[in-house]
């Protein structure tokens, strides 16, 4: 799996790639016409116009190669190296791209292009602590690389070195005394390290330099507002009450919201953040109006609701959510896609009552209508009225047949009751409609396992991964099946291997190859293994029997014991052979 880097460092370094990295844009003189012909020519001019040719045509692998024999053919030259490494980039091919950007600077240890290269390549593959290195060196050899103090600064940010982000981001302003950018991040900085006064400093020379910014104010009404919380009453606990908050910087906060939306009047964020704080401080008429407008305008604006989840929904902030969402409920009643918002943060607060409500008023015409019927489903499910939650599936499936979702969940309700007959037949209607859908496929396939019908569940994984060759879950329930016959054990051995490599955080992935070491008769490795597994899902029953399996191999009985007991009290159903193996520890048998 792909590492993920800062938002912030790849904003930045999309600002160092538009700066100028880039070759010359001219080309040598052509070796003439015919120059497909290998024969006709053995000079670098030669290669590098083939190179460029093929290029151009999106002919890369070809581009490669031509360059490779200019490189031959020249191999002291940086400039035709540099443009291979372009080509690496271009491909996302960054290993390659090291060797040669490693080879520069064998020859030229100081070739600064080269090492921003490495550096930058180096934090795209999550090398941090490399990255920082060929930074710091880059920052000695020419203290006025600009981008290069706020690539740094982004580490250290990352990495909550707040101390070492202060001092790059102080050495950028005394370099760059205009720069914005360095006042906004010093300012983040001090705030990290809950300097306050100081980071209102920075972010207000930041607004100095350029009073169009946004973010700054931003930061500044984060301070001026979270500086006043009663450690004894956090925000959302008032709002729920409905006790209006007495903010003594509330003529700052006010000002600030409405500079922003003097600058951008249509600035959903502003907009929905000055309406909550006049709801919270009490002014709701206030609040109101701007709900109202809210309301109005989120029928030609989609991206109002986009932004209430964004803000709120994804990071929990549910009581916030609802107050904007009511709000705008009483001039819109019955807007689909408010309804559904609101019924996912009423959801989110558990209060199931209210969700059901504003889920029930989603229509079949809204782009929510999916997934406002697959919560719907789940409520029913979790208050154990399986009949009501697949009743609602199989309307919705009437209303569009050809929705695979609908006829995924349901397949997946009726497995979940053991009703497997059933579940299969949904499962395969869904597959005449998207034949290739791996969900689908993949669904069946569990259904055909817990079925006890072993070979079927087999062919369905091997479609799956047919369809999707990286799909890392197909690839490990297959191995693990495998591993459960005893059987293709060098096969399995392959597949969870593969699945490992696409996602190495997986706990499932992580215990099906101790399981795999525990068959091998690598008990030490598996027990390493298992332990990992446990720590990325913690207190799996299955995981934990396992580990209690490895503790009897190397005959540590009380350990064993301990590991079936907690998983006894984590697992709901099919304890017979773990309460089996209990009984025998707790008997003295083997």
């Amino acid at each position: 799996m792909k590492q993920k880097y800062s938002q912030v460092f790849a904003i930045l370094v999309a600002i160092i790639i538009s700066s100028g990295c880039a070759g010359p844009k001219s080309t040598p003189q052509s070796a003439g016409t015919g120059w497909s012909d290998p024969s006709r020519s053995e000079n670098k001019y030669y290669y590098y116009t083939a190179a460029q040719f093929q290029k151009q045509n999106d002919n890369i692998d070809n581009a490669i190669f031509y360059l490779k024999m200019a490189i031959q053919n020249d191999p002291e030259s940086t400039f035709l190296k540099k443009e291979l490494v372009f080509i690496y980039l271009q491909q996302n091919n960054y290993e390659e791209a090291l060797v040669f950007i490693d080879k520069l600077l064998a020859k030229n240890p100081d070739d600064i292009e080269a090492l921003i290269l490495k550096g930058n390549i180096r934090m795209y593959l999550n090398q941090k602590d490399e990255a920082k290195t060929v930074y710091e060196k880059i920052l000695e050899l020419d203290p006025k690389r600009k981008n290069v103090y706020l690539f740094l600064g982004s580490i250290y940010l990352d990495e909550e070195e707040n101390q070492k982000a202060l001092e790059v981001y102080r050495k950028l302003i005394s370099h760059f005394p205009d720069s914005y950018t360095g006042y906004f991040f010093l300012g983040k900085a001090h705030e990290r390290l809950k300097q306050y006064r100081d980071a209102e400093r920075e972010f207000k020379k930041a607004l100095d330099i350029e009073p169009m910014l946004v973010e700054p104010r931003y930061e500044l009404l984060s301070i001026y507002k979270n500086e006043q919380l009663r450690e004894d009453e956090p925000a959302a606990t008032t709002i729920r009450k409905g006790k209006p908050h007495k903010y003594p910087n509330k003529e700052k906060i006010t000002k600030l919201y409405h500079e922003i939306l003097e600058l951008y009047p249509n600035d959903i964020r502003a907009n929905m953040e000055l309406a909550l704080f006049y709801h919270t401080t009490g002014d709701r008429k206030k609040a109101q109006k701007i709900f109202d407008r809210l309301a109005d305008n989120s029928k030609t604006e989609p991206d109002i609701a986009g932004k209430i989840i964004f803000l709120f929904i994804d990071h929990k902030k549910y009581d916030d959510a609802l107050i904007i969402l009511n709000g705008m409920l009483k001039k819109i009643p019955d807007d689909s896609d408010i309804n559904h918002l609101a019924g996912a943060a009423y959801d989110g607060i558990k209060d199931t009552d209210k969700a059901l409500f504003h889920f029930k008023k989603v229509k079949d015409d809204s782009k929510f209508f999916e997934n406002a019927t697959i919560y719907l489903a789940y409520i029913y499910k979790n208050q154990d009225q399986p009949d009501r939650a697949t009743e609602i599936l199989e309307k919705a499936i009437r209303k569009m047949p050809d929705n695979p979702e609908f006829y995924f969940y349901l397949g997946y309700f009726h497995e979940d009751s053991r009703m497997y007959q059933q579940a299969e037949s949904v499962l395969k209607k869904g597959l005449e409609i998207t034949p290739d859908n791996p969900r689908l496929h993949f669904r069946l396939g569990v259904v055909y396992d817990k079925w006890g019908k072993k070979d079927l569940s087999i062919e369905e994984m091997k479609k799956v991964i047919g369809i999707d060759p990286q799909d890392a879950h197909a690839l490990n329930y297959l191995g693990y099946t495998y591993l459960d016959m005893n059987m293709n054990l060098s096969e399995a051995e392959q597949l969870i291997q593969r699945a490992m490599e696409i996602e190495p955080a997986d706990g499932y992935i992580t215990d099906s190859l101790g399981w795999l070491y525990y068959k091998k008769g690598e008990f030490k490795e598996a027990l390493a293994m298992l332990e990992k597994a446990i720590s990325l899902v913690p207190d799996d029953p299955i995981i934990l029997e396992h580990i209690g399996d490895v503790h009897m191999k190397i005959n540590n009985r009380e350990k064993a014991l301990e590991f079936y007991q907690r998983a006894l009290l984590k697992k709901e159903k099919d304890k017979e052979s773990l309460l089996e193996k209990i009984n025998k520890l707790s008997q003295g048998n083997e």
